[in-house]
């Protein structure tokens, strides 16, 4: 049995992740989120107790990747500030959240966004 103040037992990164996806799966349409990976990149908690995450998205073609983007990286600006608000509550403290939209095959960085951007 866990302790009345453990929620879970499932590793943080391991929860960003499967918060990001189901966002994914909210703002994505029909198949597209079954073409992601997501990928944690980068995860700290600051010394004042925030936490930085960079989390890494692979699409497996450029059409895909397109739609992630959405018009002038629209799209994917909204996710970003939808996962980073979802983290802040499930954490309790200041989250900082970058989404790099990478093309899978070749691992290459393209496009990136962050959930405090304007």
């Amino acid at each position: 049995m866990f302790p009345k103040d453990v929620l879970t037992d499932k590793e943080d990164y391991k929860l960003v992740v499967h918060m990001i996806e189901s966002i994914l799966y909210d703002f994505l349409p029909n198949e597209v989120p079954y073409n992601l990976e997501v990928e944690m990149e980068y995860y700290e908690v600051s010394q004042e107790g925030s936490i930085h995450i960079v989390v890494l998205i692979h699409c497996d073609t450029p059409r895909i990747e397109k739609l992630v983007m959405g018009k002038k990286g629209s799209r994917i600006k909204n996710i970003a500030k939808k996962c980073e608000q979802h983290l802040r509550n499930l954490f309790l403290t200041d989250v900082f959240l970058k989404m790099v939209v990478t093309d899978k095959p070749k691992y290459s960085v393209k496009h990136m966004a962050d959930g405090h951007s304007q």
